[in-house]
């Protein structure tokens, strides 16, 4: 997938060229005869040895400019793309499996932990590369190029992995939005670290942890889910943030931070009154 006039940032050949001629790469691939290989054995190396090359980039630029580097974050985003891919494939297939009851057998849940981890690290490489690049490409460009460097990296099934991408920004990218909105209107908040990450804490507000989701129809099913588990609903909020408001970017047009603040303001103050409230006083009919 390849957009006309891919800004040279984004430039995919470049960038396989470059991890491609990194001694990390060289030392992941077989020392025999790589084309004997069966081809899943052949994909699972050359993924590996293309994750290598990037991070060794990675790492460098990182040294040389510091952690929020654009092209640092670029490249530790393209070293993290399989597995991204095959932790959301697992995580979903446990889903699939288990259900929204949250009950898994104790070696499956660790499992499960442990996808979660790598999907919550890639995510925190896609936010740094959104906040460093978000001048220089668009939303577009940006899901292209991680679709064309995931196949140029061994992927497979490559329309699958464009989806769970696709949704990945998505959700970076309402996240960040909401942190614009909450910084224009002078809300204190801190981001919710990894553990609370993990249970859906976007953002602590007041003490509270409020989990906020890019759509209202997916803010309804979380809610639910929630209910049914005997969570407080209350602290899962829509963003009040459409697809269409960025018009094509990365980040939301600035004019538009007062009248998003006033919609999800109600909806913060209700999560986090209700947090505040009796247990026996959260239910909701």
């Amino acid at each position: 997938m390849k957009l006309k006039d891919t800004p040279p940032i984004l430039d995919t050949r470049r960038f396989a060229d470059s991890i491609r001629r990194q001694p990390a790469f060289f030392q992941e691939l077989p020392k025999g005869s790589f084309a004997e290989l069966p081809a899943n054995q052949r994909r699972q190396h050359f993924q590996h040895a293309m994750a290598s090359g990037a991070l060794s980039i990675a790492q460098r630029l990182e040294r040389s400019r510091g952690e929020y580097d654009l092209g640092a974050n670029l490249f530790k985003l393209v070293s993290s793309l399989a597995s991204f891919g095959d932790s959301e494939q697992a995580v979903e297939a446990l889903r699939d499996t288990y259900g929204d009851s949250g009950w898994m057998p104790k070696n499956e849940r660790s499992l499960f932990h442990d996808q979660k981890q790598e999907i919550i690290e890639f995510n925190h490489t896609l936010r740094e590369v959104i906040n460093a690049g978000a001048s220089r490409f668009s939303f577009d460009e940006l899901l292209a190029f991680m679709t064309t460097m995931y196949e140029a990296s061994g992927g497979e099934t490559t329309l699958n992995f464009h989806n769970r991408a696709r949704s990945a920004l998505v959700g970076m990218r309402n996240e960040i939005a909401v942190e614009q909105v909450l910084i224009a209107a002078g809300v204190d908040y801190e981001l919710g670290d990894a553990a609370q990450d993990a249970k859906g804490g976007d953002f602590i507000i007041d003490g509270v942890s409020i989990d906020v989701k890019t759509s209202e129809q997916s803010a309804r099913y979380a809610q639910e889910k929630a209910r049914r588990n005997g969570f407080n609903p209350r602290t899962i909020v829509w963003s009040h943030i459409n697809f269409t408001d960025f018009e094509g970017q990365l980040t939301l047009p600035p004019e538009m931070n007062d009248a998003i603040f006033a919609k999800i303001k109600p909806d913060i103050d209700m999560a986090i009154t209700s947090e505040k409230l009796p247990r026996s006083s959260q239910r909701v009919a």
